[in-house]
């Protein structure tokens, strides 16, 4: 081959070398295309010079060097579509949680609990009033499904110690019918209030639902144990540190932790992306190593084909 066609096809190299030195970003790739461009300089501007010497360097290390290197960049890159498809799949699941809460099907559904929940405290004040034996009140459980629909979602979840100063919350004389427990004082307020109440926060402790009602025209409070069907009295000073606030869907919570998870695998990925794994890195070192030495250039026409730095750089796991 021609001392130009020589010249021209070890730019073509020093080209590429560069290229992937951008890519990593690395103290010991960045070192060794220097250290190859200057090499290919000392032929280039001397004519006097075997330019089949820089063929033989390149053949016997440039081509093994660019071959480990494109391999680790196509391997990085791989990994790297592997997280950012994490991320794809993340950030979908963040916008269809979004919309969802953004039409705020509680409210909605806690509109409708509130009037059957209305309606089967006047059914249950009859009963009791009237000692009646035969109750519309057993189909209940068909009708207040909303801590079964959507109590996980929503309900705000409490300690096991919170929970059971619920259940065991001091309260007065109660009524027992069927199976539910109310406190006399209760029922006999809702009546006077004619019924008037609504829900004003769940909370739940391993797939136990309470229900904290309030008094539409009165600053009073009174519970449903879900689990054991009874209501009475609280007084939510007794519960501090509580929130008793609107509920709001967990899948907010879910957002926020879908956000923070793609923030770390965006940091993942980008390491990844420019990684040099250790056993490269040593193979890359003695690599340098060798082509700044003295004597290298000097020995260029002794190279031998079984050097150590290039069986193992052609045996490194690089897939």
């Amino acid at each position: 081959m021609e001392e130009n066609a020589l010249i021209k096809d070890s730019e073509k190299r020093i080209n590429k070398l560069k290229v992937l030195h951008h890519f990593f970003d690395h103290q010991l790739v960045v070192a060794i295309s220097v250290r190859t461009r200057v090499i290919h300089d000392i032929f280039a501007s001397n004519t006097a010079l075997d330019s089949n010497k820089l063929e033989l360097f390149h053949l016997q290390y440039t081509d093994s060097l660019l071959d480990v290197l494109k391999k680790l960049k196509k391997k990085n890159e791989q990994k790297y579509l592997i997280f950012n498809n994490e991320i794809t799949i993340n950030q979908e699941l963040i916008d269809e949680f979004q919309k969802e809460i953004e039409k705020d099907v509680f409210y909605d559904r806690v509109k409708t609990h509130n009037l059957i929940m209305q309606a089967f405290m006047q059914s249950l004040y009859q009963d009791l009033a009237y000692e009646n034996t035969v109750s519309v009140l057993t189909n209940l459980k068909e009708k207040n499904d909303l801590s079964d629909e959507l109590g996980l979602e929503f309900y705000r979840k409490i300690s096991e110690e919170n929970y059971q100063k619920f259940v065991s919350y001091p309260r007065n004389a109660s009524y027992q019918f069927l199976d539910f427990e109310i406190e006399k004082k209760l029922i006999g307020k809702l009546n006077t209030q004619h019924f008037m109440f609504k829900l004003g926060c769940g909370f739940q402790f391993n797939g136990f639902f309470i229900e904290v009602y309030e008094f539409i025209h009165s600053n009073d409070y009174f519970v449903y144990i879900k689990d054991k069907k009874q209501y009475f009295f609280i007084n939510k000073k007794d519960f501090n540190g509580l929130d008793f606030s609107r509920n709001k869907s967990n899948k907010k919570e879910i957002i926020v932790q879908l956000k923070q998870k793609n923030e770390q695998i965006q940091i993942k990925a980008k390491q990844q992306l420019h990684l040099v794994p250790n056993e490269v890195e040593n193979v890359l070192k003695e690599y340098l190593d060798k082509i700044t030495s003295v004597e290298f250039l000097d020995d260029l026409q002794n190279i031998d084909e079984e050097t150590n730095i290039l069986k193992t750089m052609l045996n490194l796991n690089i897939k």
